[in-house]
C-alpha cells in the first residue's frame, strides 16, 4: 500500500544512520528519536487516511433516510414532479435546469431507495465510489454484486451491492445513476419509470 512507503523509507534511513553513527550513538540519539517520531506520526496519519477510504454502508442520500415515510419526504423536498407515480417520485436538482436529478421509490409508503441521475448536479460519493469511476474500478472496491439487472434494450445494467446499500447503473461503462437502497425489499430493478428517464448520462 502506497501510504506505507514513506514510513518504510524513513525507518530505512534510521537503520543507515545507526550504522554510520555506531561509534557516536549518544550524539545521534536526538536525531534518531526525531526521525522515529516522525515515522510513527506518518504511519498513523497514513493508516487513518487508508481506513477512511474503505467503503461503508450508506443509509441516506440527498438528505433522505431509507425507511422515511412519504410525508417526511414531501416536507423536506416538496411535491414531486408531474409524471411521478404513487410509488416513484421524481425531483429536479438545484442545478439540473428542470431535469430529473433524483428518484425516490417507496415500499409500503416508506422510502425503499433514493436514486441520483448522473451529470445533473454535484455527484454524491457512495461507499467510496465516485461518479466518474468505471465498472472494473467499482467491482475492485465493492466486490462482486449481489444482483445485476439489465434494461429491456440491453444497453444498461444496474449492479446492486447489499453489503453497502448501494447500486449503480452503468451505460457505456459509465455510471448513469447511483442508488442508496434497502436490501430487505430486494435489489434495485428496472421499472418503466427508470427505463424511460432521459439519457442524460449517456448522451
Amino acid at each position: 500500500m502506497n501510504w506505507l512507503i514513506v514510513p518504510a523509507l524513513i525507518l530505512l534511513g534510521v537503520v543507515v544512520l545507526y550504522m554510520s553513527a555506531a561509534g557516536n550513538w549518544r550524539g545521534s540519539r536526538t536525531i534518531v528519536a526525531s526521525v522515529l517520531g516522525f515515522a510513527t506520526v506518518a504511519a498513523l496519519v497514513g493508516g487513518v487516511v487508508w481506513i477512511g477510504s474503505w467503503p461503508s454502508r450508506e443509509t441516506a442520500l440527498w438528505g433522505i433516510e431509507l425507511g422515511a415515510p412519504k410525508e417526511d419526504v414531501k416536507f423536506l423536498k416538496g411535491p414531486p414532479l408531474s409524471g411521478s407515480t404513487d410509488d416513484i417520485w421524481f425531483y429536479p436538482g438545484e442545478y439540473s435546469q428542470g431535469k430529473i436529478s433524483h428518484v425516490v421509490s417507496y415500499e409500503n409508503d416508506r422510502v425503499r431507495y433514493i436514486g441520483y441521475v448522473a451529470r445533473t448536479g454535484t455527484a454524491p460519493v457512495l461507499a467510496s465510489v465516485y461518479s466518474f469511476e468505471k465498472l472494473p474500478s467499482v467491482l475492485e472496491k465493492l466486490g462482486e454484486p449481489d444482483h445485476v439487472a439489465q434494461s429491456e434494450d440491453g444497453l444498461s445494467r444496474i449492479y446492486s451491492f447489499n453489503k453497502f446499500n448501494v447500486a449503480f447503473e452503468f451505460a457505456k461503462n459509465s455510471i448513469a445513476m447511483s442508488f442508496v437502497f434497502d436490501p430487505q425489499f430486494g435489489p434495485v430493478e428496472y421499472s418503466p419509470e427508470i427505463e424511460n428517464l432521459p439519457p442524460i448520462a449517456i448522451e
